[in-house]
C-alpha cells in the first residue's frame, strides 16, 4: 500500500508526552546527580568546579517538576514531596565536597547522615512516581517493576551500612569517634565508592523502560 494511503499513527495523548518528557528529566537529574557527587567523593576537580556540578545536576529535575505539575493528580505522587527533597538534596550537596576537602571536620561529616537519607528518600520517592503513574494509566509490569526496585534499594542500602556498621566494630575503629570512621571513609578507593551508586543505576535502568513506554499508545 502505498504510504499515502496508511493510516497515520495515532496521536499521543499530552499527558503520555509529559509523562515521559518527565521520565526522562528524571533519567537526567539521576544519572547527573551520580556523576557529580562520585566526583565530589573522589575529589575529581577542584572544590568550585565541583559546587557548580553539583548545583547544575539539579537543573533537569526542575524541568521535570514542570511536566509532573502538568500531570492530572491520579498520575503523579504529591509533587510538593519531590520539590521539597530537591531542595534539601541542593543544600545538602555542598557538604560532601567541604567533607572531602577537610575530612576531620565533625559538622562536615555529620551532614552526610541526612544528605544520604534524602538521597534515598528521593530514588524511592521516583520509584512511588513511576508506580502511581502505572497504575492510572494500567501499565501492571512497570508498575511491578517500580516495587521491585524500591525493594532492590532498600536491600542495597542496609547492606551498605551493615557492612559499614560490622567493620567498624570488628577493626574497633569506632571507638575513637566519628571523626576517626569519617576519615577512613574519605580514603576508599573509587572502586570502593562505585557501590554507592548501585542503587541509582537500578533507578536509571527503570526511568528508561518508564519512558519508552509512556511513548508508546495507551492500551486499549
Amino acid at each position: 500500500m502505498p504510504d499515502s494511503f496508511q493510516p497515520a499513527p495515532p496521536a499521543l495523548p499530552l499527558p503520555r508526552l509529559d509523562a515521559a518528557r518527565a521520565f526522562a528529566d528524571l533519567f537526567l537529574f539521576v544519572l547527573a546527580l551520580a556523576a557529580a557527587q562520585f566526583a565530589a567523593a573522589t575529589l575529581a576537580l577542584r572544590p568550585v568546579p565541583l559546587l557548580l556540578l553539583l548545583a547544575a545536576a539539579h537543573v533537569p529535575a526542575a524541568r521535570a517538576l514542570f511536566h509532573l505539575y502538568r500531570l492530572p493528580p491520579a498520575a503523579a505522587t504529591p509533587r510538593s514531596g519531590l520539590f521539597f527533597l530537591l531542595l534539601a538534596s541542593l543544600f545538602l550537596s555542598p557538604f560532601l565536597v567541604w567533607w572531602r576537602a577537610f575530612p576531620g571536620t565533625l559538622w562536615f561529616a555529620a551532614n552526610l547522615v541526612p544528605l544520604a537519607l534524602v538521597r534515598m528518600a528521593l530514588l524511592l520517592r521516583i520509584c512511588r512516581l513511576v508506580a502511581r503513574w502505572a497504575r492510572a494509566n494500567a501499565e501492571p509490569g512497570l508498575r511491578l517493576e517500580a516495587g521491585l526496585v524500591a525493594g532492590l534499594l532498600l536491600f542495597l542500602w542496609l547492606l551498605t551500612a551493615g557492612v559499614i556498621a560490622a567493620a567498624c566494630f570488628r577493626s574497633g575503629l569506632y571507638r575513637h569517634g566519628w571523626d576517626a570512621v569519617s576519615l577512613h571513609l574519605s580514603l576508599l578507593t573509587p572502586k570502593a565508592r562505585l557501590a554507592f551508586i548501585l542503587p541509582d543505576a537500578a533507578v536509571l535502568s527503570m526511568l528508561a523502560g518508564a519512558r519508552g513506554i509512556a511513548l508508546q499508545p495507551p492500551p486499549r
